[in-house]
């Protein structure tokens, strides 16, 4: 995979640049098509245990979460975030993760802890990724 470089941006003002290993673009929010933003929080993990007593098969194992530091938004998750309006965040990937039946409590704890507690507010634009529909064109 292609490494590329990124001038990171707060508050639409240059504050470093960074290079990362480039990814599929689709919205690490909702699903959707990326838009035109990428944010960069801290790289972060996060283990899921099963609840005591849950016989589900598909629940009896930990799960490890681990998050890169880029999070590609569509459009609207874009506006939310920079809103900081995380429950109008959670209800765009609630909503799409209903399709897959990933359950909400989850979804809002994923999101706590791989991206809200690890943003500072840097992004940069999501077409600096090679990946992305706009290199299609």
């Amino acid at each position: 995979m292609p490494k590329t470089e990124f001038t990171l941006t707060r508050n639409g003002e240059p504050v470093a640049t960074t290079s990362v290993v480039s990814k599929t673009v689709k919205c690490d929010f909702c699903s959707r098509p990326v838009g035109e933003t990428c944010f960069i929080a801290r790289d972060a993990r996060m283990l899921v245990e099963p609840e005591p007593g849950d016989v589900n098969p598909l629940n009896l194992k930990e799960v490890r979460l681990e998050s890169d530091a880029h999070w590609a938004a569509c459009d609207p998750c874009a506006a939310l975030v920079r809103a900081k309006d995380r429950h109008g965040v959670f209800e765009r990937s609630a909503a799409a993760g209903a399709i897959f039946g990933l359950d909400r409590e989850l979804l809002q704890a994923i999101q706590a802890t791989l991206f809200w507690a690890c943003w500072s507010g840097l992004s940069h634009p999501a077409a600096d990724h090679p990946e992305h529909p706009l290199h299609e064109r």
